[in-house]
Order: C-alpha cells, then structure tokens, then sequence
C-alpha cells in the first residue's frame, strides 16, 4: 500500500490547526507515502523537521507568481504522480482546483461564519461565493465536524461530504497526577491552589474574547492565563493586565504545559468548526466552560456532559461560573473518550475514505 501516494497541499507550514491535523493524519497512517506541497516559504522549522521525522516528504514552492506556482506543482505531479489529492484551507483549494486528479478537500471552518467577520461583508462573501464555487471541483469533501457538514449542505455544496471530526495527539497531551501539576506549577511561579482558568487561540471578533473578558466571574484568588494574539490582543491587554489575576501570555508555540497547570478551559466563540484548543485541553485534564454554540456540543457529545458545561451569549443569560466549580483534579477521560477526540480514530476515518476513492479510481 505504500505505493499509493497522497499528497497533501497547504499554504503554510505553521503551528495551526489544519497543519495539527496532517501532522496527526501522517503520523497514524503507515500505509501511505505522504507528500507535503506548501504553497507559500512560511515555515516553522520545528514542524517542518517533524513532518520529515515522520516519514513525509516536503516540497517547498518557489516564490514567483500565482501562474508560476501552479505550472511548477502540476509539473512536479506530472514527474511525480499522486494517487490522491488531499487540500487544507481556501489558498490550496484554489491551486488544486487548476490541478488533474483524484483530490478531496477538508473544510476546517464554516465558511460565510468565518471569512465575512475576517474579510468584511463585500469581500467576505466574495472569498465564500468562490470557495464554494472551487469545490464543485473536488472528488469528496472532509468536514472536521458534524456542524461544517451541515452548514456546507445548507451552502448548496453538491460534492460528497464525509465528517470525519479532527483528533489530537493523546499520547501528548496527557492529564498529570496532582503531585506533577503542582510541581509544574512552581515551575512557572504559579501557587498551587489557586484556581487557573486558561483561554488558548486568537484575539478576535470570532473568538469574542473581549466578550469572555467581561463576563467571566472571576474570584479574587483565581488566576486567568490568555494564551494567543490578534487584533484584539492589544486592546484586551491594555483594559485588564492591570489587574494582576489576567496574564496575557500572547502566542505559546506549544501550550501544554499552560494546559497541564490549568483547571478549567475558557471559550465564548461565536462560531468554529471542531476547536483543536478545547480538545488538547479537556485530553489534560481541564473541564470546558464554553459557549453554547454547535461545535461545542458536538464535542460534548465526545466527551460526556460531565466534563463540559455550556453557557448562551445571544439572550443575555450568561451563566457565570459558580463557586462549586472548584480547583481539582476533574474528571481524567477514560480510555474510549480519549479515543474519539485521538489522531488515530481520526486517521483510521481517512485511511477508510482513501481506500474507497482508490477502489472507485480502479
């Protein structure tokens, strides 16, 4: 089976969520030769020298323009043939769209929920109306999640859409016994029994962090860790690192350790499509406070309610953390819910579609 060859397009090779989830895919998946093609010189040579570790091989794009990126991967295809196409994010969509082969794409986001807030109404629906046009192009499309699914079909997408939800390394992120954690707490200064809430991504309109700011209850003794940057992060930090209980960490290449330490898992997103962040941390321990939006309870739905609770935005009836949601050791997840939120479940979703798209291609 190694001799069937996917390769995988993506615009970047950095610490985000699309990348975690090849880097997830490669790593379960010995069946295949993997070839990464990104699309743009942006790479974080960590990552980069982890992909190769894996086993993928790595193909960088010569700057030049749009035409001259597309001939040199569709002549490096034709030197090199592919059995399967596989494209993360709009900008690999739109270079595999003017490639020939089998070739899926995985949507990691609701597409007219996140490009309009980035983009801007005229813009933004501009960026939604072409994708959507780009995939009619595509052999099968991955949704990370049930909620992606819906909103594609409801978006008039006619191409065969699979869920197959996004997976973390579990065998990485793993819950500490108490003993670690407050050794891992003094580590980094923090006390340890202080109750830590943590928050992990990007400052935005979409992740309504300025929302979260204001209406998290906070107590006195408890300590908030903000974790990320965007165009918020300036303004967040200026309205609140005077008190002393927020700290505005911005951008943590690898925040396991701020996970490991925490207790509880903040987020009042408005919309996402199956958050890497809440399953890394509810995989180390944290119980998830966040908003009641759909992909959220999708993962409620992996995780059990018993480790997540949920609060509403839009009515105005924001339930504040209550005092009972006290520091401790929260409910470490047993062996199968740690496998519905794993790489390896995830891959072995993958491995079961390329071997149907092989079966029909033959």
């Amino acid at each position: 089976m190694k001799n069937n060859k996917i390769g995988i397009l993506i615009s970047k090779i950095q610490n985000l969520g699309p990348v975690n989830v090849v880097r997830g895919l490669i790593k379960e998946n010995k069946k295949y030769a993997f070839t990464v093609i990104c699309l743009t010189n942006s790479v974080h040579k960590n990552i980069y020298d982890e992909l190769c570790c894996l086993g993928a091989k790595i193909v960088l794009i010569p700057d030049g323009t749009w035409f001259s990126k597309i001939l040199f991967v569709r002549n490096f295809l034709k030197e090199h043939p592919h059995n399967i196409l596989h494209s993360h994010g709009i900008t690999a969509d739109m270079f595999s769209y003017f490639l020939n082969g089998v070739k899926i794409s995985t949507i990691h986001n609701r597409l007219d929920e996140d490009y309009i807030p980035l983009f801007g109404a005229v813009k933004g629906n501009a960026i939604y109306y072409l994708h959507r046009f780009i995939l009619r192009r595509f052999n099968h499309i991955v949704a990370c999640s049930a909620a992606v699914q819906s909103k594609l079909k409801q978006s008039k997408v006619k191409t065969k859409i699979t869920t197959i939800q996004n997976g973390i390394d579990i065998t990485r992120f793993k819950t500490l016994d108490s003993d670690k954690k407050k050794l891992l707490r003094e580590k980094h200064g923090f006390d340890s029994e202080k109750r830590i809430f943590i928050y992990c991504g990007s400052l935005s309109l979409r992740k309504n962090i300025a929302y979260l700011l204001e209406h998290l209850a906070i107590e006195k003794n408890d300590i908030f860790l903000i974790l990320g940057d965007g165009e918020l992060f300036r303004y967040c930090k200026d309205k609140y690192s005077k008190d002393l209980r927020y700290i505005f960490m911005g951008k943590v290449e690898c925040p396991l350790e701020y996970y490991q330490l925490s207790d509880i898992f903040v987020s009042a997103s408005l919309s996402e499509g199956l958050p890497l962040a809440l399953l890394e941390a509810a995989s180390t321990g944290c119980y998830l406070y966040v908003s009641d939006i759909e992909p959220h309870r999708e993962i409620a739905s992996l995780l059990g309610e018993e480790n997540i609770s949920m609060f509403k935005i839009k009515d105005g009836s924001y339930n504040y953390l209550q005092p009972k949601i006290k520091k401790a050791d929260y409910n470490t997840l047993s062996d199968d819910k740690l496998y519905n939120i794993s790489d390896k479940k995830m891959s072995n979703l993958y491995d079961k579609l390329f071997v149907s798209l092989l079966e029909q291609r033959h």
